[in-house]
């Protein structure tokens, strides 16, 4: 336990959640999308890959995309230790996040919102996380993520996304029930 807190951003552990303080493990991204890796797979070179990614690679060439040499083979295998690290990993900082976030709201006087700074930056480092997990997933698919998780924090039943429409200074929803669009004008407090 000593050994997590000491690997986590100080600002995190003492009530902070900045999204600029979490550097992720670069060993955890691909090297050639440079995006998360959520199904890791090690080649002859060595290296670790998305499978995704290496497999639409090695369509076209024979060399590792790293290092540039010919691959004596094309077989890719599971790494499952990493993926086992990642997995573990991220579910930690979602429960540190989930924890600050619950902290903060049973601090708040839910009627001053001006005092929401720590927890929008806590549920922005959430979002963030959650993107960089699901970057494989289309936007929608992300948001429904994000929804689910806003949803088991304030314990509703449902809840909704507004994109901001600037053009006509207006948030917006589909509602899923029905299909219908929510528009609420953006001054609205």
């Amino acid at each position: 336990r000593r050994q997590q807190q000491r690997d986590m951003p100080t600002n995190v552990m003492e009530g902070g959640s900045r999204t600029n303080c979490w550097q992720h493990p670069p060993s955890f991204y691909c090297p050639i999308s440079q995006q998360c890796m959520r199904d890791p797979v090690v080649l002859s070179d060595g290296q670790t890959y998305e499978r995704t990614y290496i497999t639409r690679w090695l369509q076209e060439h024979d060399t590792s995309p790293v290092t540039g040499v010919q691959l004596q083979q094309k077989d890719m295998f599971p790494n499952h230790a990493l993926r086992n690290a990642i997995e573990e990993y991220f579910k930690q900082v979602f429960s540190i996040h989930r924890r600050e976030i619950n902290r903060t709201r049973a601090a708040q006087d839910v009627a001053n919102l001006s005092s929401n700074e720590s927890l929008l930056h806590t549920i922005n480092a959430l979002m963030q996380v959650a993107m960089l997990v699901h970057a494989d997933l289309s936007t929608e698919e992300v948001l429904r993520k994000i929804m689910d998780e806003a949803k088991a924090l304030v314990g509703a039943e449902a809840a909704s996304v507004f994109l901001h429409d600037k053009e006509n200074q207006e948030l917006y929803s589909t509602v899923n029930s029905t299909g219908a669009e929510l528009r609420i004008p953006a001054t609205m407090g």
